[in-house]
């Protein structure tokens, strides 16, 4: 969530009164933290970045209480190409992706060139998860001299924002307020990423812009760079930007983007296309709805809606970041007809419910592993290929994991099919905590087996410090099997790239392999930055349980 602050005056002069401010935030699922006669404090949701600019937030209100009608394919740009950004192999630690704008005819007059960068901040905080994923920077594009390279040198100097001086990238990160504030994101890195042009550097990404290319009201003409983790994020959130720069009367020309294997133009203002069958929307709604009717309540959540045959084609703007498939289409239907407006319909059948025998069990070993000295960890199922396999040393053939339709974001593209990579991430955030460090998690996993989603159990432990052995493990494992009322149980030589030969077990119960444990190789170790050994295991349950019954 992110609180902004909007003036009345302001959004009296884009043609909202109070009271429509008042109709309109409840309705969007969001509330308002404070109004007095002069200003408003809106709670603004995670999934309407757009919204974080007073223009943006102005729209939608117009769209739902139909003061507005969206125009078919409102937004585009020029063809043409007004710079050039060369993006060298040096960025690719961090924020390796970019995509640029040049914005002509911009007017930041009065309040205009404050709610610019209050919207850039909070977009920065929010959606760029406080410019770790992504951040963006703007500029005074009659400032800035020739093409542009987005590279990374070890201590180049330039005048920060607010600063009257040239200073070293490492003086910057120690003693400038923004350098003080964001240099963690920089970790321990060499070479630092800057955006330069031909007379000197522009920023220092993704902590501070040069005071020579400093926004004022005078500005007329902007230059933004948006750097991301993924280059989905960075033209995804260009795309929105230009659409906001477009909503307060500006034109927007795109920029080329050299990488060393691919050019690419940002932005792209594409609308995207999605068609949805008036039976799917009824189904999931639990009301009737006419084919007009569905045209008229995605325009409500500023998308574009025709007729096709037996569906209907909705027109997702581009500045929609959220809206992905056709599900979260009908949720904005949904918002439009308003919730309040849906009829309840009356429970057919009741029953009293129990806890099952897995969760009870579940939650009995938890108290366990407490009682041994663990502490619980909570992971989403979520996870992505970087992590789940190849952090841990493991290859993975696509057909056997679940991937994610429509990823919004590289760090989120599959379900897991193990714990233990989520735990040693865990210590890796926790390493400047005092040792030793014991973590266990029970939760799903999944995979899948002739096209069949398999949904299973699993418990994993690790323990990290500095005289953590082989021993150690195999008692805590031990302890475990005997909680389970497991008695006869062989251990195996396993070999597993993730841990140390010779000194990992596989454990088998009857034929079934269970689990394992042992020893997690150096190698592991430096892919998640450890300087202690650590010692883990992962047991499937289900396997567990079936054995011993």
């Amino acid at each position: 969530m992110a609180i902004v602050t909007f003036s009345l005056d302001d959004l009296k002069a884009l043609g909202l009164s109070k009271e429509d401010v008042k109709n309109a935030v409840d309705r969007l699922g969001m509330s308002i933290e404070g109004m007095d006669e002069t200003e408003v404090a809106i709670d603004i949701t995670p999934n309407r970045p757009d919204m974080l600019h007073i223009t943006g937030f102005a729209k939608a209100v117009e769209y739902l209480l139909g003061k507005k009608v969206p125009k078919e394919k409102f937004y585009s740009v020029s063809r043409d190409s007004l710079l050039k950004v060369n993006v060298t192999g040096a960025v690719k630690r961090i924020q390796p992706y970019i995509a640029v704008a040049v914005i002509k005819n911009v007017d930041l007059q009065g309040s205009r060139l404050k709610n610019l960068v209050n919207f850039t901040e909070k977009f920065c905080d929010t959606y760029g998860r406080r410019r770790k994923k992504l951040s963006m920077g703007i500029y005074d594009f009659d400032h800035v001299s020739g093409q542009l390279t987005y590279d990374a040198e070890s201590d180049a100097q330039f005048i920060p924002l607010g600063m009257t001086e040239k200073i070293g990238i490492q003086k910057i990160l120690k003693e400038h307020p923004k350098g003080k504030e964001y240099s963690g994101i920089l970790g321990n890195a060499k070479k630092y990423p800057i955006l330069r042009d031909s007379k000197g550097v522009l920023a220092l990404i993704p902590i501070v812009n040069s005071e020579n290319t400093k926004v004022t009201e005078k500005t007329k003409n902007i230059l933004v760079d948006i750097t991301a983790n993924s280059r989905y994020a960075a033209e995804n959130a260009m795309n929105l930007v230009a659409c906001t720069f477009m909503d307060m009367g500006a034109d927007v020309y795109p920029c080329q983007i050299i990488y060393k294997n691919k050019t690419v133009v940002t932005p792209e203002l594409a609308y995207k296309q999605i068609k949805i069958k008036k039976s799917k929307a009824e189904l999931t709604l639990g009301f009737w709805l006419q084919d007009n009717k569905i045209i008229n309540l995605v325009n409500k959540l500023g998308h574009v809606g025709a007729k096709y045959g037996n569906y209907t084609i909705v027109y997702v703007p581009p500045y929609r970041l959220d809206v992905m498939n056709v599900q979260d289409v009908i949720e904005d239907i949904a918002i439009a007809y308003g919730y309040e407006n849906i009829a309840p319909m009356p429970i057919v059948g009741s029953s009293i419910g129990k806890q099952d025998y897995l969760t009870d069990y579940m939650n009995r070993a938890s108290r366990f592993m407490v009682g041994l000295g663990f502490s619980e960890a909570m992971n989403t199922y979520l996870t992505n290929e970087q992590l789940n396999f190849e952090k841990m040393g493991h290859k993975y053939e696509e057909k056997s994991i679940i991937t994610v339709a429509y990823a919004k974001t590289e760090a989120i593209t599959m379900l897991r099919t193990q714990i233990m990579p989520w735990l040693m991430e865990n210590l890796e955030k926790s390493v400047h905590e005092s040792m030793p460090q014991r973590l266990f998690e029970i939760g799903k996993v999944f995979h899948l087996e002739n096209d069949n989603v398999v949904e299973e159990t699993s418990i994993a432990m690790v323990s990290e410090h500095s005289r953590v052995n082989f021993s150690e493990m195999k008692a805590a494992v031990t302890q475990f099997l005997k909680f389970a009322g497991i008695e006869n149980y062989k251990l195996e030589e396993l070999s597993d790239t993730a841990l140390i030969a010779g000194r990992a077990a596989k454990i088998l119960v009857g034929k079934e392999t269970v689990g394992y444990f042992g020893e997690v190789h150096p190698r592991i170790l430096e892919n998640f930055k450890l300087e202690e050994p650590v010692v883990a295991a992962e047991i499937n349950i289900n396997k567990l349980l079936k054995a011993r019954d």
